[in-house]
């Protein structure tokens, strides 16, 4: 999943694949992609993050709990465990992040342009 700003200044999502490349030592790998750091994040149940823009392009990455995503429209993109989500909407509305009945906790990549 992309989250992204639209010309419209509000936050949208779409489907994206990554290309799994071909066949190599029993397994499939994606061409690489530039990452230098990355940061670990635990939510509270039940939690709100208030509407914010991506401080940078990143992916989230659910290690536990659930979550989601509120974008324009009133949408709503789950983020479960193992779930990654590309986002990238840094300007424009932003998101809102709301925790499910458990705490969540996710891992964050920052990665490059493409």
């Amino acid at each position: 999943m992309r989250i992204f700003a639209g010309s419209d200044g509000q936050t949208h999502a779409e489907e994206i694949h990554v290309d799994l490349g071909s066949p190599r030592n029993g397994g499939m790998f994606s061409p690489p992609m530039k990452a230098e750091t990355m940061t670990f994040l635990r939510r509270a149940a039940n939690a709100v993050e208030e509407w914010h823009t991506a401080p940078r392009r990143q992916y989230a990455i659910t290690l536990s709990g659930h979550a989601e995503l509120e974008i324009g429209g009133g949408k709503s993109v789950p983020l479960v465990p193992g779930g990654v989500v590309l986002i990238e909407d840094t300007t424009g509305k932003g998101h809102r992040v709301r925790t499910g009945a458990e705490e969540w906790t996710a891992v964050f990549v920052p990665v490059a342009a493409p």
